[in-house]
């Protein structure tokens, strides 16, 4: 059982090493910029009032949240 416990324990340290991780690469101004540079019809035709910031901050928060999903899942399941 003690066992269990802490295999848990350093399953959760993993991850939120690994969320950390994707905050850091993801929020990085660099990131946001390749995004944009990826699509600027996007930001230029179909947004109207967004500003691209917003627009690389929204994709990056949900490429986080996805990223910690499949990392969490994996590390759980096995």
């Amino acid at each position: 059982m003690k066992l269990q416990m802490n295999t848990g324990l350093i399953k959760f340290v993993f991850s939120l090493c690994f969320l950390v991780l994707f905050i850091v690469i993801f929020n990085s101004d660099i990131f946001v910029k390749q995004i944009l540079a990826q699509c600027p019809e996007l930001v230029n035709e179909e947004l109207g009032n967004i500003s691209p910031s917003a627009l690389g901050n929204s994709i990056s928060i949900l490429l986080i949240v996805l990223l910690y999903a499949i990392t969490y899942l994996l590390l759980f399941n096995y």
